[in-house]
């Protein structure tokens, strides 16, 4: 390889490494604003609250169709899987709700009607 071509891919490897670096600051500002959490992480958090790290079992008030998933985050997301990001914004409506709660989310296709049956923290 000729020190041109040997600068190029040295130039482009540090730009990639930029570029993950970028996307770390990313995440922990990211972190930053969803806040500290409010229960010890070392303890197993428990509650009716809906937070980043819960499984959610819900009903499709439309379809009358039960759903399970736990809230991850976005590097954990897999919708095959049904691991559903925390920056998504059908979670984002649903942060902060309680099991009863009930809550309208607009989709591609159309408003959907989902009421909270159970929070798991596992």
């Amino acid at each position: 390889m000729s020190g041109d071509a040997l600068r190029g891919e040295g130039a482009r490897v540090l730009a990639l490494g930029a570029g993950r670096a970028r996307r770390g600051v990313d995440v922990v500002g990211f972190a930053e604003t969803l806040g500290a959490p409010k229960r010890s992480i070392q303890s197993k958090r428990s509650g009716s609250t809906i937070e980043f790290g819960a499984t959610v079992t819900l009903i499709d008030e439309d379809a009358e169709a039960e759903k399970v998933f736990p809230i991850v985050g976005e590097s954990e997301a897999d919708v095959k899987s049904g691991k559903v990001s925390v920056s998504s914004a059908a979670v984002r409506a649903r942060i902060g709700k309680q099991v009863g709660d009930s809550v309208e989310v607009n989709t591609s296709g159309g408003g959907k009607s989902y009421e909270f049956l159970n929070v798991d923290y596992i």
